[in-house]
Formats: C-alpha cells, sequence, structure tokens
C-alpha cells in the first residue's frame, strides 16, 4: 500500500484529489490531509507517508519551505509540487530542491495516475530490497535477528542487496502489499500464473532465501516497526495486523528471530 499526504489550504482540492486518488487503484490511500504547513509538519511525525502532495502557494508556510523541511527530515518521502501556470517556473526549481513531481492545476485523473504510477514503482523497488536487509544488517543501539538463523540458509548481507527482477520482482512486490493476508506460495503462483515448483525454485535462487521464509521475515519486520510507532497498540492487535492470527505463535517467531518477546522489545524502546 502506497500511503499518500495532501497538503493544501483548500478543502474542496484536498477532497477532489482524494477521491481521485483512491479511485485510481487500491495501491493508493490517502491516511492524512493538512490544511497548512505547521499541520503537515505534525502528522508527518506519526503517519509516515510515502509521498507528500503539497500546494506550492500556501499561508504560513510556503510549499516550497515546507518541501526543503521534508527533504531535511524525511529524505525518504516522495515530494509533488501542486501548482498552477503562474507559479509554473516555482515548480521547476522544486524540482531541483528534491522534489520528484509536479501537479497542475486544475488537476486531472490523468496527469496524477501517471505521476503516481511512476512513484509507485520506485517505492515497491525501495521497500522490495530493504524489507528483510535491514533485519540483517547490526546498528548501534537497536535490536535485529541472530544472524546465525539466517546463515543457516546461506544468506549474508552482501547477498541480501541483490536485486531482483521479472518473476521475482512480482512475487516480492505482492508479498510486501499483502503480507497481512494468507500468503502461500499456491495462491501466489496462480496469481502470477507460473508453476509452483519453478516459482519456488526461482525466488529461492534470485532473493537467496526461501519463500516462506521471506514471508515471516517480511510480517516479522512489520511487526517490528508498527511496535516502534504505535506504543499502544497491543500484541494481538499487531499479531493479526501482520497476518499472524495466533499472537502466541506470533510472539514465538518474533523471539526467534528478535533474540525477545514483542512486550520485551518495546520496553527496550521506551
Amino acid at each position: 500500500m502506497i500511503k499518500i499526504m495532501l497538503v493544501d489550504d483548500e478543502y474542496l482540492i484536498r477532497a477532489g484529489l482524494k477521491s481521485i486518488i483512491e479511485k485510481l487503484s487500491d495501491d493508493y490511500q490517502v491516511v492524512a490531509e493538512a490544511s497548512n504547513g505547521y499541520e503537515a509538519m505534525e502528522k508527518l511525525c506519526y503517519q509516515h507517508p510515502d509521498i507528500v502532495i503539497l500546494d506550492i502557494k500556501m499561508p504560513e508556510i510556503s510549499g516550497i519551505e515546507l518541501g526543503q523541511w521534508i527533504r531535511e527530515n524525511y529524505r525518504e518521502v516522495f515530494i509533488v509540487f501542486l501548482t498552477g501556470y503562474a507559479e509554473f517556473s516555482l515548480a521547476q526549481s522544486a524540482i531541483k530542491l528534491g522534489a520528484v513531481d509536479y501537479i497542475l492545476k486544475p488537476t486531472r485523473k490523468e496527469q496524477i495516475e501517471a505521476v503516481l504510477q511512476k512513484l509507485k514503482e520506485q517505492i515497491y523497488s525501495a521497500k522490495n530490497q530493504s524489507v528483510y536487509v535491514d533485519l540483517l544488517i547490526c546498528r548501534e543501539n537497536q535490536l535485529y535477528p541472530q544472524r546465525e538463523r539466517l546463515l543457516e540458509y546461506g544468506l549474508s548481507i552482501e547477498e541480501a542487496c541483490l536485486p531482483v527482477k521479472g518473476v521475482t520482482y512480482r512475487a516480492v512486490e505482492y508479498i510486501n502489499r499483502h503480507y497481512d493476508e494468507n500468503i502461500n506460495l499456491k495462491h501466489l503462483s496462480e496469481h502470477l500464473f507460473i508453476n509452483q515448483t519453478y516459482l519456488s525454485e526461482l525466488f529461492k535462487k534470485e532473493t537467496k532465501i526461501p519463500f516462506a521464509l521471506y514471508v515471516m521475515l517480511t510480517r516479522i519486520e512489520h511487526a517490528r516497526l508498527l511496535i516502534q510507532n504505535n506504543p499502544f497498540l497491543k500484541v494481538y492487535e499487531i499479531s493479526r495486523m501482520v497476518g499472524i492470527e495466533d499472537p502466541k505463535y506470533f510472539s514465538q517467531i518474533f523471539r526467534k528471530y528478535l533474540g525477545m518477546k514483542p512486550s520485551e522489545y518495546r520496553e527496550h524502546l521506551d
């Protein structure tokens, strides 16, 4: 799911954009709206959108200023400016400052769809490469799974960075979008119109990790992020949100790969 924030001081423009975006595809979800830069800064802290679409001219904090702030504090967020013909030169200058694209007012469905489709491919590609790599790379003051459990599968950090393509890319993309559902190799092979055995062998060959383990690590990684960003969620709620119905089993798996129970991991973050 691609999470989008809309920032514009005009409610009708935000409402129109939201309606167009959410009708385009189930891949997109408008998770937050803001009518000014200060509100946008506050919501960015806990909504963590993938894309921010913001008006280039707003009161108090301009779109350019807000875009610069986002670029400095949330470098992974893609910025798209809304602009009229009168501010077109401003939008072109903003591209040089780090914005990725612009949408002209009055907005047209075709332009919005083209911009979002281009960004969707970049975002999913980045997520595909990072969702389990982060589990392997040890960083200061953070907890990651015990290396020996992953090395059993012959997976090294360098190999984890190996790019995937074609059928495997589509498989990884599907897993990262549907990890909270009942995913199995048979269902995925039917979805991709690929022989199940061939898909299993190809997936392991290109990612260096078995299909079932990739699904589980994806769920654990998302669970870890949910614990970090949502301190009031219960363990059983997180378990269901990542596609594991049995909270007890979820805790066992979480402990297996991260070395402690979800509750202990949360205490470690405090």
